[in-house]
């Protein structure tokens, strides 16, 4: 049981000790339990398991959440594991705030809700100190008061084959064990002596004294915060790190170093690479601070500089400086991110503040920021100290730290507040830091907006959402009529709901359409309307299905003053979010106010914004550049928050314990749960950018550029070492010259790294057959017997290929198409995966003939039959799961479906492995059925304008649960991230095509 993924754990059976029973009884009968211990001592395991144990007894959803604002996803009955929920190598102020406005529901959210967190122990004691936020005594159980039995002991020496006995010097048992599994790997260190801080440290230094290689793989990793992705080795900074420290590096030999790091100090998960015990990352990195403490400081990402702040404490003063020189040239980042811990230190805070004296500014907006109430929090008297001397005149400061102090720490600022008894009169000290909690908010007066009354086409992922919602809907309608117990439930369908949405307009916007010019203007209806007032002193009513009944999706756009100052833009600002707080707006959760600053530069840090007195629940606001895909991703991200609410709504009424609906419920609840993570997913209220799956993406600015010359562009795409443009050759050398000329530069300003070449074209338009759907038949003599040709791509950039199943056609045989009553030869299948015992895939790859390829409708369709860029989803399936995905098939065409989570696999396929394997289920209507096979299975993206798709899997084929005669609901599916895998294995690079510029 020692840290989070330990390599000795993945290999060796579950040890149930004293700690892990006790844990195992307090989770049983409280379904609330914090795990405390020292780093390595197994409370991340034990929480695995407890989760483990869950999810074998239970039909809910178990699963694994990392940031606290998850929970208000979380439906009920469901099971959470949160891992260290301060901070894992130090406390994560952001973490800590956000559980301190938590902590005093989740008791009462234990009673819906099942609950296993756990936390370093001296996090947890520093948060049980302070006022309100503290966990009751009978939800935790401190691992350091548990001691292990003899028998324990024994059990874990034996099943970690550890060779030194029980005596463990400076670590725990578990935490000896653990690290000696590891170690033990490194063959060519010779591990031989027994396991202490001392022989981890001689391990270290020996590593970076005797094989450069490795240890630069391991500075690396740390500088990259601890996972380092295919991506990072590609980048300049690995180049730059190396010729820093003197070393000779490419990325064939940076990689060997990775996979000889892999089977021992280096966890590896799909493309990246991290060291998961936290005492071996300690000592990683204090020998990395010892041998290259310029390159570590100056290049290590700051969020995980921040984390190993304590190994900062003992660096010489000529190192300190570089640090603190760091940490001022990146100010905002540190005060927004809230990156204090590298300031605890008394010595590097003086430096620090030193050199922000010379200007003024900077040294308010730190001042001004929360580094006060963090130093407090940490109980940090000596730096508290230093600080009060500096904000003689910012006693609001002072006072917003008392509530969240520990008693000693409130009396000093007591002490300072009263100092002047003048003002202490007049002073109310708070019991919290009222910037972290939701504050009450005048009644305001009636406000007037210029309502814009949108079209939903305007809005493609608004439009899909609200689609997938009805179909959710017609769903629980057919479930109510064969269960009795949801008759009671007040259903209102989504259909109910206003279809078109309202922006609000303010400021400068009125009477303005240049800052929306994606809305169809000829559609938009404008009209005066005033909105009703409600009181914000009364906490958001429960929703019943019902308030949706009529309900328009709506935000409001403020467009900044030009003529005004940005103080006073702040403050009209601050005014409207005021009015619409108490507006009917916030009938439906937060109301979200889009801000074009038209250039004013102010963000939501300025400090005029930090005393906004308005309930964060009620009004959320976001800034602007007013960019057509920025404004748009955020109108329908917007527009989506009341899709959350309803969502919860429905599930909260599917907790109910039914053995005739037991299938369709979990299906319902599967299918809510994918569609919430979409939406999760897809927001882009808290900036959350959706990356792209292939790495071989064409920047925003070069498609604009190539778009606007369409008519002379017959296409584009990447060729080996090369992006290549088609150009028709009848253009005049002048205007040739001139096209390239813009495309050039566009090129350039992207910082677009691949080199182009312009290519001569006819131009020559065909009209095409056949494409993603069509039939496919391997028997010429046998047409009614057929698979799914899933669609087009091309391997190693030049070779068209078509995709299907191995079962459809097998490899050597010729592959025909259907087209109409005719069937065209359309070419060998020249490779095959088969599914066995080791894998579940089904794939063929046909070379398509060379007479064909232009009759190919290369690009595959969305779920509309539009066609789209495409890409192969690379990530973790984890991050999508449950998910909502399409396919076009030749027997029942485009339809819709949900990818179970990982729990239902075990139960549906037995022994059978499933890493290779996706499990579809069926809807309303079926997924698949015969013909279908080789289909290629995607989800929508989630970006606002809709453009593009990612392949998750290609469609094999009904698979019968064990023990079970009746056709089963779940479709089986080779991952096409696995297939993409291995083809990349045997040198074959697959990737679809790009949506073509069709001649009208």
């Amino acid at each position: 049981m020692a840290d989070r993924g330990g390599y000795a754990l993945q290999k060796q059976t579950f040890i149930k000790t004293e700690q892990y029973l006790k844990c195992k009884s307090v989770f049983e009968e409280q379904r609330l339990i914090l795990i405390t211990g020292n780093a390595g001592s197994g409370k991340t395991t034990i929480a695995q398991r407890l989760l483990k144990d869950q999810i074998g007894r239970s039909s809910a959803h178990c699963f694994k959440i990392c940031r606290p604002e998850e929970l208000d996803f979380v439906g009920h009955g469901t099971t959470i594991l949160f891992d260290d929920i301060f901070g894992r190598y130090d406390e994560d102020v952001l973490m800590t705030i956000a559980w301190y406005s938590r902590t005093k529901t989740l008791v009462e959210k234990s009673k819906r809700v099942f609950f296993i967190l756990t936390s370093r122990e001296d996090l947890y004691s520093r948060c049980s100190d302070r006022t309100e936020l503290q966990f009751p005594e009978k939800f935790v159980v401190r691992l350091s008061s548990i001691e292990l039995t003899k028998e324990d002991r024994e059990n874990v020496i034996v099943g970690f084959d550890y060779p030194f006995g029980a005596n463990t010097n400076n670590y725990e048992l578990f935490q000896a064990c653990d690290i000696w599994s590891r170690l033990k790997q490194e063959t060519f260190l010779g591990v031989t002596s027994n396991v202490s801080e001392t022989s981890l440290q001689n391990f270290f230094q020996d590593m970076f004294k005797r094989r450069k290689d490795l240890s630069f793989a391991i500075l690396m990793t740390l500088i990259f915060g601890n996972k380092l992705t295919e991506d990072n080795w590609k980048s300049s900074k690995l180049y730059e790190v190396a010729k820093r420290i003197g070393y000779d590096t490419n990325e064939k030999k940076f990689k060997m170093s990775l996979d000889t790091l892999s089977k021992s100090l280096l966890e590896k998960d799909e493309n990246s690479y991290s060291i998961s015990s936290t005492i071996v990352v300690n000592e990683a990195c204090k020998c990395s601070l010892k041998h290259y403490p310029e390159a570590f400081i100056d290049y290590c990402d700051l969020i995980f500089l921040n984390k190993l702040s304590k190994h900062f404490d003992n660096m010489d003063h000529v190192h300190i400086e570089r640090l603190c020189g760091r940490l001022c040239s990146e100010l905002n980042t540190l005060v927004k991110l809230k990156l204090f811990n590298t300031l605890k230190n008394d010595r590097t805070l003086q430096i620090f503040l030193e050199n922000l004296s010379g200007c003024k500014e900077q040294l308010d907006m730190f001042l001004n920021s929360d580094f006060f109430w963090f130093a407090c929090w940490s109980n940090s008297f000596i730096i508290v100290e230093r600080l009060l001397r500096r904000i003689k005149d910012r006693k609001s400061i002072v006072e917003t730290a008392v509530g969240c102090s520990s008693l000693e720490m409130m009396r000093l600022l007591k002490r300072y507040l009263t100092q002047d008894s003048s003002e202490a009169t007049n002073t109310c000290i708070p019991e919290s830091p009222s910037i972290y909690e939701e504050m009450d908010n005048p009644l305001s007066h009636f406000t007037t907006f210029e309502a814009l009354k949108c079209q939903i086409e305007d809005f493609p992922r608004l439009r899909y959402h609200g689609k997938l919602l009805r179909g959710l809907g017609d769903r629980f309608v057919s479930l109510q009529a064969e269960e009795p117990r949801l008759n009671s439930v007040n259903f209102v369908h989504w259909d109910k709901v206003e279809k078109n949405p309202i922006i609000y307009l303010a400021g400068e916007t009125r009477g303005h359409w240049e800052n929306l010019p994606f809305l169809s203007v000829d559609k938009t209806t404008r009209q005066k309307e005033t909105l009703k007032t409600k009181d914000v002193h009364k906490s958001h009513p429960k929703l019943k299905f019902s308030d949706f009944e009529g309900w328009s999706l709506s935000c409001i756009v403020y467009r900044c003053f030009e003529g005004k100052s940005k103080q006073e833009n702040i403050s009209l600002i601050k005014k409207l979010s005021m009015d619409i707080a108490n507006s009917e707006l916030t009938g439906m959760g937060s109301c979200v106010m889009v801000v074009l600053n038209c250039g004013i530069p102010f963000t939501l840090l300025d400090e005029n914004f930090q005393d906004i007195d308005v309930p964060k629940s009620n009004v959320q606001i976001v800034i602007s550049n007013g960019e057509r895909e920025d404004l748009l991703e955020l109108l329908t991200s917007a527009f989506e928050v009341p899709m959350n609410e309803y969502i919860t709504l429905l599930q909260s009424n599917l907790c109910i314990e039914s053995m005739s609906s037991a299938k369709r419920i979990r299906s319902l609840k599967t299918e809510s749960d994918a569609l919430l993570m979409r939406l999760r997913l897809s927001s882009k209220l808290p900036k959350e950018p959706v990356t792209a799956s292939s790495s071989m993406t064409v920047p925003n600015e070069v498609l604009k550029e190539l778009d606007k010359n369409a008519d002379h562009i017959y296409g584009y795409g990447f060729r080996p070492e090369e992006f290549y443009i088609l150009v028709n050759d009848r253009l005049s050398p002048g205007k040739k010259k001139s096209l390239e000329g813009k495309i050039r530069k566009s090129i350039q300003n992207a910082n677009f790294s691949w080199k182009v070449k312009f290519v001569n074209s006819n131009g020559v338009h065909y009209t095409k057959h056949f494409g993603s759907g069509s039939p496919i038949v391997p028997d010429e003599k046998n047409p009614d017997k057929y698979g799914t040709l899933g669609g087009f791509a091309h391997v190693n950039r030049k070779d068209v290929v078509g995709l299907t199943n191995f079962h459809v056609v097998d490899k050597g045989i010729e592959a025909y198409v259907k087209d109409g009553d005719n069937l065209i030869k359309l070419g060998k299948c020249e490779f095959v995966l088969v599914p066995g015992l080791t894998s579940l895939a089904d794939f063929a790859l046909i070379e398509v003939n060379n007479g064909l390829t232009e009759r190919c409708r290369k690009p595959l369709v969305d779920d509309e039959d539009q066609p789209k860029n495409a890409t192969i989803y690379l990530g973790k399936p984890s991050l999508i799961v449950p998910a909502i995905v399409h396919k076009k098939g030749a027997s029942t065409g485009i339809t819709q479906g949900t990818v179970v989570e990982m729990m239902t696999y075990r139960e549906v396929l037995g022994k059978r492995e499933t890493h290779s394997a996706f499990l579809v289920e069926d809807l309303e209507q079926p997924f698949s059925v015969p013909g279908d096979s080789g289909s290629l299975v995607f989800q929508n993206s989630f970006s606002a304008s809709q453009e593009s798709i990612e392949v998750v899997a290609i469609l094999n084929g009904r698979y019968t649960e064990q023990g079970e005669t009746a056709e089963s609901k779940f479709v089986l599916c080779s991952d096409m991230k696995y297939i993409y895998d291995e083809l990349k294995s045997k040198g074959k690079h697959l990737q679809f095509f790009k949506k073509e510029e069709e001649s009208p």
